[in-house]
């Protein structure tokens, strides 16, 4: 009895097993938060440039140059994933009317286990709205 005692008091070796245990489920929420914050960055960029082009848009500037000024603030994205749509087109607008400027960008998920979660690529995308002057 006394040695049965002495056996379950001894808990040597007991930290390694809680942390064997809970060590990947601390690295998939650090992953996890890490993922997500590069994705709400490339919204935030999506979401400025959709902005800025939209206000160019609204000053009279073409369609490439309104596209030009998308690429130019969300540089540091990947330029392939980057869709522009324009509405409505350079020939249709007039004063007093409003321009709509959205623009789509598939995020790609760099981190495999997060990948089999929410897939490959997040699209993400931003609209923006301004009258023309």
């Amino acid at each position: 009895m006394f040695s049965l005692l002495r056996f379950v008091k001894n808990s040597e070796g007991q930290s390694v097993v809680e942390m064997a245990l809970l060590l990947p489920l601390i690295f998939l929420i650090l992953a996890g938060i890490i993922e997500f914050s590069m994705m709400m960055n490339s919204y935030l960029t999506i979401s400025h440039a959709a902005r800025e082009a939209a206000r160019m848009g609204a000053v009279g500037s073409t369609d490439q140059e309104i596209v030009d000024k998308v690429y130019e603030v969300a540089s540091f994205l990947d330029s392939n994933n980057i869709t522009v749509v324009i509405s409505p087109q350079q020939s249709e607008r007039m004063s007093g009317e409003s321009i709509t400027v959205e623009v789509r960008y598939e995020f790609p998920v760099i981190i495999p286990i997060i990948s089999n979660i929410v897939g490959e690529k997040v699209a993400l995308r931003s609209s923006i709205t301004m009258r023309i002057e």
